[in-house]
């Protein structure tokens, strides 16, 4: 069966739907507001929100703070303590999704840099300084080369063998080659 996608307009749509939760916050409900806000033909599955990481941190983040928020009491006319209420329980939800997607990257740079040491790169090689030719505002802005899968950039690497590093050394360091 193939895999759903959801286009980024609807991905979008699904962080700022999680952003303003109220109330019993389930995949279940999630999954039918998506839909019906978005007019979806078909109904978006949990496993399809699941596969994005962010989609997910963001529900999780979410699930938790309607836990632990307070109800705000409020008389019916004060509208603008309504308003301003509202506008400080989203900036802390997307604060909490932002705060969840900076420790998934955190793991992910202690995860490479500990693959980066199995290959037998250690940090001096790794912090050397660019050349002066490198522009790093052009780094900054660059998008994925075409050829690169961003879907498979968070995949863990195969597993390399010890026969497989002591080949990769010999050839590395072998000054016949």
């Amino acid at each position: 069966m193939p895999k759903i996608v959801i286009s980024e307009d609807v991905h979008k749509s699904v962080l700022k739907i999680i952003s303003k939760w109220k109330g019993k916050l389930t995949w279940k409900l999630l999954c039918e507001r998506v839909t019906r806000e978005n007019g979806l033909d078909k109904e978006v599955s949990r496993h399809t929100l699941l596969a994005y990481k962010d989609i997910e941190i963001a529900f999780n983040e979410r699930k938790g703070t309607l836990k632990d928020e307070p109800a705000h009491l409020l008389l019916p006319e004060d509208k603008q303590l309504e308003n301003a209420y509202e506008q400080i329980d989203e900036l802390k939800a997307n604060n909490k999704v932002l705060q969840g997607e900076v420790k998934a990257m955190r793991e992910q740079v202690v995860r490479w840099m500990y693959n980066l040491y199995q290959m037998g790169l250690n940090m001096d090689e790794m912090n050397k300084a660019l050349p002066p030719s490198v522009d790093l505002e052009e780094l900054r802005g660059m998008k994925l080369p075409p050829n690169v899968d961003a879907e498979k950039l968070n995949q863990p690497l195969p597993k390399i063998t010890r026969a497989d590093d002591n080949k990769r050394k010999r050839s590395r360091y072998d000054p016949k080659k």
